[in-house]
């Protein structure tokens, strides 16, 4: 009898140091890499270590997590409640548009591996996607191969999610809340959309993926500004969520930018380059002294990597489109704040994590690799613009 007590108490203490590890684990893992955060002695080693960083995540980016629990996350582990794969669709789709822009040459290898991680040998997904964040993975795919006609399976896989999430309204739902049209859907599924028809010559996706962005202009910004709500109810356009939400604000610019940047020239490409002229100027009064932009843009006390990442890159383009020396002047301050949050391996950090939904936000901050590739594509225009 005492034998068999001792041996139920060695194996509770045992468990409890199994998790007790892990928990330990994770808490390390987010303070130590912080050991003298931001000391770069040069912009070039900077730059250099941040898209070394980027191609080493590849093809199985790092996990960002969607629990808020930061105790016995070995039990998240185990339910598959840490992450999700779509969440990790749009962080691969993010940084691997972020390393081909700064280097394809470079990064062709890691392209190649990632499409191999995902995609069988018959251009099918492995494990059939069944959310439109998808499409932003797609997109970035689709955007740098030689030979187009080999990822079309695949390709139209993710259309047709993004079709069987088409309301009555003619528009695209994000999740089964077929009456809530999200921002996240703007940067997610529209530049792919066109990309799609331009690669393989329909003629209905750019429409609507002009039309996504139009109708969110309508209904999804607070009066008389562009700040953006999370989301709108389709039926009644009333708001639902908070508007200003800095990552939701750069889901709408990162949507308009490269959606914009795909069209081909004509129609479509000119409604949209009014509403890229209006909020390049419109944004640069949330930028804060230091560069960054917040959690909330319009409180500046607040601050985001992932949306200040998102900045840089909406600004590094418009300056490339417009020519205007303050664009550029936005850029370089976003950049020196978010390389004041590099890690010493080249790691951004300081990313508010994943959306637990409507007006939850996550109160995690930590590093992420779509903001990683945002950060990188920034970069690519900047160096390619100095001086």
């Amino acid at each position: 009898m005492h034998s068999l007590f001792f041996y139920f108490l060695l194996l509770y203490f045992l468990g409890t140091a199994i998790f007790f590890a892990v928990d330990f684990y994770f808490w390390w893992m987010e303070r130590f890499p912080r050991w003298k955060i931001g000391r770069w002695k040069k912009e070039a080693d900077w730059s250099s270590c941040v898209f070394k960083r980027g191609l080493k995540w590849l093809p199985k980016v790092p996990a960002v997590p969607v629990t808020q629990n930061k105790h016995l996350l070995l039990m998240e582990l185990l339910r598959g409640d840490y992450t999700r794969k779509w969440v990790q669709a749009w962080q691969t789709g993010g940084l691997l548009l972020g390393v081909s822009e700064y280097s394809l040459k470079q990064s062709a290898e890691a392209h190649r591996k990632t499409i191999l991680h995902f995609i069988d040998e018959n251009g099918h997904w492995k494990t059939p996607p069944k959310n439109v964040d998808f499409a932003i993975l797609a997109f970035a795919f689709l955007k740098n191969h030689p030979h187009p006609i080999v990822l079309k399976p695949a390709m139209d896989e993710v259309i047709a999610i993004i079709e069987n999430q088409i309301g009555e309204d003619g528009l695209i739902a994000y999740s089964t809340r077929k009456n809530i049209r999200y921002v996240d859907t703007l940067g997610l599924v529209c530049p792919f959309l066109v990309l799609y028809e331009n690669t393989y010559q329909t003629n209905k996706y750019a429409e609507l993926a002009v039309s996504q962005i139009e109708k969110f202009v309508e209904f999804g910004m607070f009066k008389n500004s562009f700040l953006p709500v999370h989301s709108y109810e389709k039926s009644s356009g009333f708001p639902v969520g908070v508007f200003g939400w800095g990552r939701g604000t750069g889901w709408f610019i990162l949507g308009l930018m490269d959606t914009y940047l795909t069209l081909k020239e004509g129609e479509l490409k000119a409604r949209l380059e009014k509403i890229v002229t209006e909020t390049a100027k419109y944004y640069l009064q949330f930028q804060r002294e230091d560069g960054g932009f917040g959690v909330f843009i319009q409180d500046k006390s607040t601050y985001d990597s992932s949306a200040t990442a998102v900045f840089a890159y909406f600004y590094a383009r418009c300056f490339e489109i417009f020519g205007k020396p303050n664009y550029f002047t936005s850029l370089e301050k976003s950049l020196k704040k978010l390389q004041s949050f590099t890690r010493r391996d080249g790691a951004l950090d300081y990313c508010q994590g994943d959306t637990v939904d409507i007006g939850v936000f996550s109160q995690r901050s930590d590093i992420m690799p779509f903001a990683q590739g945002m950060l990188l594509r920034a970069l690519k225009i900047y160096k390619n613009n100095q001086g």
